[in-house]
């Protein structure tokens, strides 16, 4: 007889040890809200936790009183499309295997104490419509790699203490509707932001310098 491995079951089990470790690495006991995990109740009775078609998809823990680190496992969640950690007390960095979620929608970390780049791997992440990282302490440049999510409709890194120039391939994400940069760099605005013509929303307060030219029209 051969064995044939149960791919789903490995899944599952791949998806439970993650979830797992971001209750461990984020003090789940403390958690205002932690019914049914850690137990033996499938995981889609977990409080936060939606799983559709047998796989984790969405995990919702808004203002839920984590505190630590983004555990790397977070990256075996592969077919997640929405994780909103935002206003807890997440610290460290934003693990660079955030960008194995290749089917993540929604990216929501607002109003943590994340620190360190924004990860280039992000980019992995092609179906992102909505990356909201405002309100943390993230430094370094945007990577250029950015330019990648050309799904993006929303992009919100306000009040962060990222430097350097804003990359040209920010131009590409053509599809934004909300742009925030407010409160993170100097200089002067880069010209590629007067052709994101579907802008319903754009905010660069309390850090360029410079003329606001007449391609402004273009929005």
């Amino acid at each position: 007889m051969v064995f044939v491995p149960n791919v789903a079951q490995a899944q599952t089990d791949a998806e439970r040890a993650a979830l797992v470790a971001l209750y461990d690495a984020t003090g789940g006991d403390n958690w205002t809200e932690n019914a049914n995990w850690k137990s033996e109740e499938p995981v889609g009775e977990w409080y936060g936790v939606t799983v559709e078609n047998g796989a984790v998809t969405e995990i919702y823990l808004h203002s839920n009183n984590l505190r630590g680190e983004l555990p790397s496992e977070i990256g075996n969640l592969t077919r997640l499309e929405g994780l909103n950690l935002g206003d807890n007390s997440l610290s460290g960095a934003i693990p660079a295997t955030i960008g194995n979620l290749t089917s993540l929608e929604v990216l929501y970390l607002r109003l943590n104490s994340l620190s360190g780049a924004i990860p280039a791997e992000i980019a992995n992440s092609t179906s992102l419509e909505v990356l909201v990282l405002d309100n943390n302490s993230l430094s370094g440049a945007i990577p250029t790699e950015i330019g990648n999510l050309t799904n993006l409709r929303r992009l919100d890194l306000f009040n962060n203490s990222l430097s350097g120039a804003i990359p040209a391939t920010i131009g590409n994400l053509t599809r934004l509707e909300e742009l925030d940069l407010g409160h993170n760099f100097t200089g002067a605005i880069p010209a590629e932001i007067w052709n994101l013509t579907r802008l319903v929303e754009l905010s660069l307060g309390g850090n360029f310098t410079g003329a606001i030219p007449a391609e402004i029209g273009n929005l």
